[in-house]
């Protein structure tokens, strides 16, 4: 094992070693709490408080996002807003509900702040804006 594939945490006084199977461990769990919880992507989420809805301090979440993902707590949070959009846009054109898409609408039931900020993400991301990610779902769908 690297040097750089242990973290060193401290407890009390006290230094305890954590591979990166412990973070990994923990991402894990943050993933399914997020899975099994979509909703609170729609608050302001802290890593304070995702903390302490996962069961543990926020250094040992925000080091488990860098092991196993290699970005920041903002970046990991803003995917999967991202990913809950298109959930959304999705499902609103498989039920041909047109009135919900909106991206001031998407935006805001994703948790984003703005409409400014989702579109940002969204095409560094997706690599294309929401409107053009609507339209190719549209046109494919629509077959």
């Amino acid at each position: 094992m690297r040097f750089s594939d242990i973290f060193f945490c401290k407890k009390r006084g006290s230094g305890t070693k954590y591979d990166e199977s412990h973070f990994i461990s923990l991402f894990n769990k943050l993933e399914d709490f997020i899975d099994r919880e979509p909703s609170i992507l729609k608050d302001s989420l802290s890593l304070n408080n995702l903390s302490k809805m996962v069961g543990t301090n926020r250094t040992y979440l925000s080091n488990s996002i860098k092991v196993a993902r290699r970005c920041s707590f903002s970046h990991y949070i803003a995917e999967k807003r991202i990913n809950y959009s298109i959930t959304l846009v999705d499902s609103f054109i498989l039920e041909r509900d047109f009135s919900l898409i909106d991206i001031d609408n998407i935006s805001d039931l994703s948790g984003f702040g703005s409409r400014r900020s989702y579109v940002t993400y969204f095409k560094r991301i997706m690599g294309v804006y929401p409107s053009q990610y609507i339209k190719r779902r549209y046109m494919s769908t629509d077959k």
